[in-house]
């Protein structure tokens, strides 16, 4: 069979190449060895061969609050304590004088409870009185109870123990007024 006019005269094996020793020595037609015009062989950078540029670079997107944020946090909580601070300045000087006072009602508290154990023993309201002498045990920082009681001026209770200021007269003079059997009591100051 002969080819048809414009192909090679020499017959061509059909079927894959023969890669064996018999293969032609310059390969198959129009092949060429080596890489394409143009191209070297190996890694190339830049944009791949195809020509599409690869995607932006966006760098990675950062975790947890910015610095401005937490800086904002910070001082607004460091605003609301000093403002709870300098509105609490004339709740503790006001409570001063209250402070100083609950020392007082505190030791006359304990004088009462003193006579009413002395009275327990004796039942004698009188001899309980007259016994009755404040010493350092009644005496305080800011208060301290006046070394004698005396018979209740004030209907329904039976005793007072009356407490003086040591450092501020202007604290005021503390009594108790109380009974005996209950020691249901009162406290006034002046």
């Amino acid at each position: 069979m002969q080819p048809p006019p414009g192909y090679p005269q020499n017959p061509q094996p059909s079927g894959p190449p023969n890669r064996g020793p018999q293969q032609h020595p310059q390969g198959p037609q129009g092949y060429q060895q080596g890489p394409p015009q143009g191209y070297q062989q190996g890694y190339q950078q830049g944009p791949p061969p195809y020509g599409m540029s690869p995607p932006p670079y966006y760098p990675p997107q950062k975790r947890g609050m910015p610095g401005w944020a937490i800086a904002l946090i910070v001082c607004g909580v460091l605003f609301v304590v000093m403002v709870m601070g300098l509105a609490a300045i004339p709740l503790i000087v006001s409570n001063d004088r209250d402070a100083r006072r609950a020392e007082g009602e505190q030791l006359m508290g304990s004088a009462r409870d003193y006579l009413r154990v002395e009275y327990s023993k004796t039942g004698d309201a009188d001899s309980t009185l007259r016994s009755f002498r404040s010493g350092q045990e009644f005496q305080g920082i800011y208060y301290q109870v006046d070394p004698t009681a005396t018979r209740s001026a004030n209907p329904g209770f039976d005793a007072t123990v009356t407490c003086s200021p040591r450092k501020s007269q202007s604290d005021g003079r503390g009594s108790i007024d109380f009974r005996w059997n209950d020691g249901s009591s009162t406290i006034t100051w002046k």
